[in-house]
């Protein structure tokens, strides 16, 4: 789709030889519409004739279109409620000069024209055009593409001087938005082009001739803007040559960027702390053990001096400043007058930011940060879906080396942008994989001020001069459609589009450049054919919708790189032909593992070789499928197979090829569920889980509904026999369910990363003894870094062994923090050797006697439906312990301890409480359940000083409170809530119960759900 011809060529006649003649004032003039706009504005500027006669509307017209775009809205953003709203940095600081520098500030940047890697990008598709001649170049199709690619290159030399005056020079800033417009039609014809030879790779057809000539006049017609444009260059433009992807730092730790994350952009440090601003700038210039030198070293302690009290400069600075090698930019950037504003009450912030981004490493990372304020402040920005819109807009080119695919140079970008601090707040995932992050709400408010040429953000209104604009944000908190015609030029040439609530229905098919489409909230239950007409589409993101299926015509989507569905839980399968979308690069379908063995894999997917994310692969009756995933060598991150009770043996196994990928990281194999399996397939399990030999790197294991005996050789495999390393030694989580028919655990203790250990229904194992400990090599510490292990449902357990009497390992489980028991009835005891243990709990274990003795770190105690006898040893001592629950442990006599909340349950052979928990001072919460055999509190309670809240519930027998005075005592003792104690609820009836002059001075009085007036 060519864009329409400007409507200012309609104010002048084409004269015979190229040049123009004004229907006015009759002047004769070269140049293109930038060139008569000016004319008819009357602005003087490059030589440019003033037109004497040109009517007033037109005159006003052509001033406001060469003036700034989008006038009407300020910081990019209309509403209803406020169409003039200037960009509010409230959240940042409730200081009101602050926000009114900020407003200020803001006013003197003018949104930024970066189109030299843009230009770039299109001039590597052409070349690979016209190189590769992928289609018939007939009826002079080739001539066009050849003299495009002439026009293009001529004008690329002098884009780079163009984008450094834009800023003091208004013709030249119109005259590179000129060039925008004709730049995104030449991408979309390209793209179109590249389109259709996809769809002839796909369908093995050849292009129809009409089609042909339909894009060889579409090329002709943007030759002739070019050649305007062309015309219309300043002439003292300097031609340049530009490295656009200069050499940065790919393997970065990010880590060393993260830690002092929280310090707030307006938070000042007193005087006296005015040194830790050069820590702090060093910490992150000169990160990751980058030579300190002296000529470096003093120009940052003067550029660390200007950050005077702001510790958030300093952070900033020192992360833009790791990026840059060349002494004299360090020097440009510590003599720049605008770091001076920094000791004015925060007054240069916002011209920090911008000279901050204006020394980012590549102009492709500018525009991956300024799309970033499409984004809502606040907003938890998922790193791999910000990657992949980025991908979508042409922003991550890869490396001319090939080294590095397009997801790499992404996830650098991000990472620059996290230790830069425009991004923030980073988490990681349980691997140490950041995942998500935010902007801070002024640095966002500086995103859009930047980009606020392109992006817009609607609530609703209509817009004018809409025609600037590329993305667009629809952000809708109702259910209404927005009041906008969605027919206009501007509109479809949208080339990222995200609606909430509104789904747009058959609308969809009028924004035919999108690359990016997502779509939240919305009620519609399908979508329309017609997104098949969305050629250009890249990134397809529904959720929260209750789409039952994804149409047919999605698979005609052939540019298609990701396909992300959220929270749409009515969806139950794929289109069949899903395999036709041969760049798609990612699929991401969060509900699907829950739906688990029921889902049909479309068939051919080892087509898709450009797949990076597959979390999920069903296998069907077809078990020969498993041979797909041996051609989707891309493959990373997760993945879950399931179904794996259809693959006939070792072999077919063996043709997944999981052994060669070594960024897979997360893996579970999933067998069928045992009442969906005859016997006679059982024994075909061993061998299939042998073929399946995952890659080393392997960080996370699952393994379920296995029904063979033994584990896989490959899990004990070593690299020295001698000190009985595995070749495993990456992996940090391991979870075996269900895997019944084995008699032993697998030998783990060796590992050394492993954190997580996860065994659930092994329900053969009769006892963990050396074999769960090691393979019999000396090893002194076993579990090394073992953190949380949890044993569930292991009916036949009897017994576990203390490592200590089995080998000679002088320590184990030395990191162990949380210890999980349920459901082993017949367990009797657990190892004594869980130092650092501070979570404990225990549930359905009938036969457990005796319970490790209570270390210094325990802080979480759950015993729940256990035969012990007495608490563990230690507790009385126990001071960090913050919660404990005893229930249904009918053996118990007794117990003492000291902590902020209790609650006890079902003791009915008690019928007081035990006197130990007078001496619980620090107690704040005290919850009684089901004391049947109680009828009194004893007067001790009031030593509880610092009780908050006592809740007695289902105390059938209960009638008497402490003393009025031992009650008294209680002054801190803000709730009182009874439920189901029918002889208390009667004494402590208001104004008038036996009971009540005892609680009428506590606030707040809950009986049966009733508020009664305490306080008095």
């Amino acid at each position: 789709m060519v864009r329409k011809k400007d409507r200012f060529w309609e104010h002048v006649e084409k004269q015979n030889n190229g040049r123009f003649k004004c229907k006015y004032c009759e002047s004769i003039f070269a140049g293109g519409a930038t060139r008569i706009k000016y004319h008819l504005a009357g602005a003087k500027c490059h030589d440019i004739n003033i037109c004497t006669k040109v009517p007033k509307e037109v005159q006003e017209e052509a001033s406001l279109t060469i003036g700034e775009p989008n006038k009407k809205l300020k910081g990019a953003s209309t509403s209803n409620k406020d169409k003039e709203r200037e960009i509010s940095s409230a959240s940042i600081s409730n200081d009101d000069m602050i926000r009114g520098v900020f407003e200020k500030n803001k006013a003197e940047y003018i949104a930024e024209i970066l189109l030299g890697v843009f230009v770039e990008g299109l001039l590597a598709k052409l070349r690979s055009i016209v190189v590769e001649q992928h289609i018939s170049f007939n009826l002079g199709f080739k001539e066009g593409l050849i003299d495009l690619l002439t026009l293009l290159t001529q004008i690329q030399l002098v884009l780079n001087d163009a984008e450094k005056r834009q800023a003091s020079d208004d013709f030249v800033r119109s005259w590179l938005a000129e060039f925008r417009l004709v730049a995104y039609d030449i991408d979309d014809v390209l793209d179109e082009l590249g389109y259709n030879i996809l769809q002839q790779k796909v369908l093995n057809y050849s292009l129809p001739s009409n089609d042909i000539i339909n894009m060889a006049n579409k090329i002709k017609i943007i030759n002739e803007s070019l050649n305007r444009l062309k015309g219309d260059i300043p002439s003292d433009l300097r031609a340049e040559f530009v490295n656009l992807i200069p050499e940065i730092s790919f393997n970065m730790e990010i880590d060393s960027f993260l830690d002092d994350s929280v310090i707030e952009i307006t938070k000042t440090l007193p005087q006296y702390k005015l040194y830790n601003c050069w820590l702090i700038f060093k910490k992150r210039a000169f990160a990751n053990e980058r030579l300190l030198t002296p000529d470096l070293k003093k120009i940052g302690q003067e550029i660390a001096k200007k950050c005077k009290r702001v510790p958030w400069a300093a952070r900033f600075l020192g992360g833009i400043m790791y990026f840059i090698h060349n002494k004299d930019e360090w020097l440009s950037i510590q003599n720049n007058k605008n770091l001076d504003l920094l000791d004015n009450d925060n007054d240069g912030v916002f011209h920090t930011l911008k000279l901050g981004y204006n020394h980012l490493p590549t102009p492709s990372l500018k525009r991956c940060f300024t799309y970033c304020a499409i984004f809502p402040k606040d907003y938890a920005m998922k790193k791999d879906e910000v990657i992949q819109h980025w991908m979508a807009e042409g922003f991550l080119k890869p490396s001319k080396e090939g080294n590095m695919v397009m997801e790499d140079i992404g996830n650098t970008y991000f990472n620059i942008l996290l230790a830069t601090s425009f991004f923030q707040n980073a988490t990681k995932d349980a691997y140490g994989n950041i995942i998500s992050c935010k902007m801070h709400d002024l640095v966002h408010d500086f995103a859009i001020s930047i980009s606020k040429s392109e992006i817009l953000i609607l609530d609703g209104d209509s817009v004018d001069n809409i025609s600037k604009v590329q993305p667009l944000f629809v952000r809708f908190d109702d259910q209404t459609t927005p009041e906008i015609s969605f027919t206009e030029d501007g509109f479809t040439k949208l080339r990222t589009l995200v609606s909430e609530n509104v789904g747009f229905g058959n609308m969809l098919s009028n924004f035919k450049c999108l690359r990016v489409l997502k779509l939240s909230d919305v009620s519609t239950s399908e979508l329309p054919d017609s997104i098949e007409q969305l050629i250009h589409l890249r990134f397809l993101h529904i959720s929260r919708a209750k789409i039952v299926e994804i149409p047919k015509s999605i698979t005609k989507l052939y540019n298609l790189q990701t396909l992300r569905i959220e929270d749409c839980c009515n969806l139950t399968k794929l289109p069949e032909d899903l395999s036709d979308l041969i760049n798609l690069r990612h699929i991401y379908i969060d509900h699907f593992k829950r739906l688990g063995y029921k889902i049909k894999m479309p068939e051919n997917m080892g087509r898709l070789s450009c797949l990076h994310t597959l979390p999920f692969f069903f296998l069907d009756q077809d078990g020969h499928l498993i041979k797909e995933l041996g051609h989707l060598n891309n493959l990373r991150g997760e993945l879950d197979i399931y179904n794996l009770q259809y693959v006939r043996g070792k072999e077919e196994a063996r043709s997944a090829n999981l052994a060669k990928n070594a960024k897979i990281f997360k893996l579970g194999f999933h067998w069928g569920a045992r009442f969906g399996r005859a016997r006679d397939d059982y024994d075909n399990d061993e061998e299939v889980l042998e073929g399946l030999k995952p890659h080393r790197n392997l960080k996370s294991l699952t393994i379920k509904f296995f029904k063979g005996e033994k584990f896989p050789s490959w899990m004990f495999t070593s690299l020295d026999a001698g000190v009985g390393l595995s070749i495993y030694n990456n992996l940090i989580e391991i979870s075996l369910k269900w895997c019944n028919k084995c008699e032993e655990i697998p030998t783990l203790g060796h590992l050394p990363c492993l954190r997580v250990l996860q065994i659930e229904g092994m329900n053969n194992v009769r006892c963990v003894g050396i074999e769960f400990y090691s393979d019999g090599n000396h090893i002194n510490t076993l579990f090394p870094a073992l953190r949380r292990l949890k044993m569930e449902w292991m009916d036949r357990l009897e017994e576990w062994k203390d490592a200590k009497e089995l080998t000679t390992a002088v320590e184990v489980f030395p990191c162990l923090e949380e210890l999980t028991i349920c459901s082993c009835r017949k367990l009797t005891s657990l190892p004594h050797t869980c130092v650092s243990l501070q979570e404990l709990v225990v549930q359905n274990c009938l036969d457990l006697r005796s319970l490790p003795g209570v270390l210094s770190l325990l802080q979480h105690l759950e015993i729940k439906m256990c035969g012990i006898k007495e608490l563990p040893s230690g507790l009385q001592s126990c001071r960090s312990l913050q919660y404990l629950e005893i229930d249904n442990c009918f053996n118990l006599r007794s117990s003492h301890i000291s902590l902020e909340k209790v609650e006890l349950y079902g003791w009915p052979k008690l019928n007081h409480l035990p006197d130990e928990i007078q001496h619980f001072t620090a107690l704040k919460y005290l919850d009684l359940y089901e004391f049947d055999g109680m009828e009194a509190l004893s007067d001790w309670l009031g030593n509880l000083s610092s009780l908050q809240k006592l809740y007695l519930v289902d105390c059938k027998n209960l009638m008497y409170l402490p003393t009025e005075q031992a009650m008294g005592r209680l002054t801190k003792l803000e709730t009182l809530e009874i439920i189901n104690c029918p002889k208390l609820e009667e004494r402590c009836a208001e104004r008038s119960g036996a009971e009540w002059s005892k609680i009428a001075r506590i606030p707040n009085i809950i009986i049966m759900g009733n508020i009664l007036k305490g306080g008095f």
